[in-house]
């Protein structure tokens, strides 16, 4: 692995890892004891990364005892990925994913969970709840999955069932998942079909060989709004929903996502966004148990709708 700052000594190291502003394959690493694999990419930035979740900022748009909806913020992982699956309950409170936060949540809403009032740390809550021994978690399964910095709306299952059943509409592609984007140059409506797959060298992904062993073939549908100077504002409808899909396929295409770090294909990027601009707005399924149908929008959070004012795209 090529070091990102050379003569690092460990005690800086340290440092920067304890102000948050260190990147694990575009994810915040803040266990120092994490080991690193071949192909990782490790950045250091410039900026602390958001700090931990209060309750206020996950926002529930509906609850029932079979699915839950949420608008999921900035700056958490949606879930563990394979290689944390075993990690010790220590090390993953020190960085806990929204579906391990989830039933911290839910259990302060109920009344199962009572600490001071006011703002809680749902991180905080966690270990509280850890050392209290709490057992009977409100189950929370999740379904599909959202980048890091991406923000929107998830749903997730609250039972076997229902997480069984919603497995099986996002295989067939029954979910209708639609993001917002902000984009580099001037974005015609396109469909973008491609086969997908890992690069061991870089650990990054990207569109390769049908035939390659592994690869997963992603359809993005993009549509523009509008396209204000050197940015276009589109919608992308995810055919499938690989990882990084909507991000590779619009950097391969030139039209890199305004603030994406890590798929830029060599793009300069002048915006000065807060974070990759891509939040998913729309969510539209059948209820796993009813059958009835439910869509949910939300709109822009804060940190990006203040970011789009100067250009043009969000009304001041």
């Amino acid at each position: 692995m090529r070091s990102t700052r050379e003569g690092m000594s460990w005690t800086d190291a340290k440092k920067v890892i304890a102000k948050r502003q260190v990147q694990l394959n575009g994810n915040l690493c803040t266990d120092e004891a994490r080991r690193l694999n071949p192909g990782d990419i490790v950045r250091i930035g410039s900026h602390a990364a958001a700090r931990p979740l209060d309750e206020r900022e996950i926002i529930i748009r509906h609850l029932d005892e079979h699915i839950l909806v949420v608008e999921k913020p900035t700056g958490v992982t949606s879930t563990r990925h394979a290689e944390e699956k075993d990690w010790s309950d220590r090390r993953r409170q020190i960085q806990p994913t929204l579906d391990e936060l989830l039933p911290v949540a839910l259990a302060m809403k109920s009344g199962k969970i009572r600490l001071d009032p006011g703002p809680t740390m749902l991180s905080d809550a966690l270990r509280e709840a850890s050392k209290a021994k709490v057992h009977h978690w409100p189950t929370v399964i999740a379904v599909h999955r959202l980048d890091r910095e991406t923000s929107g709306l998830m749903v997730f299952a609250r039972t076997r069932p229902a997480a069984g059943a919603l497995t099986a509409m996002f295989a067939k592609h029954e979910v209708d998942r639609r993001y917002r984007a902000v984009v580099l140059g001037d974005c015609a409506d396109m469909v973008i079909d491609t086969f997908l797959s890992k690069d061991i060298s870089t650990g990054k992904r990207a569109s390769v060989a049908k035939n390659i062993v592994g690869a997963q073939h992603a359809v993005t549908h993009v549509k523009r709004i509008s396209t204000i100077g050197n940015y276009s504002l589109i919608e992308c409808r995810l055919e499938t929903g690989r990882t990084h899909q909507i991000r590779i396929h619009l950097s391969e295409r030139g039209h890199a996502i305004c603030g994406d770090k890590i798929y830029r294909c060599d793009l300069a990027d002048a915006s000065n966004a807060p974070r990759h601009a891509l939040h998913s707005y729309s969510i539209q399924f059948l209820h796993p148990h009813t059958d009835n149908p439910m869509r949910f929008e939300m709109d822009w959070p804060l940190d990006l709708a203040n970011w789009m004012k100067p250009l043009g795209f969000v009304r001041k």
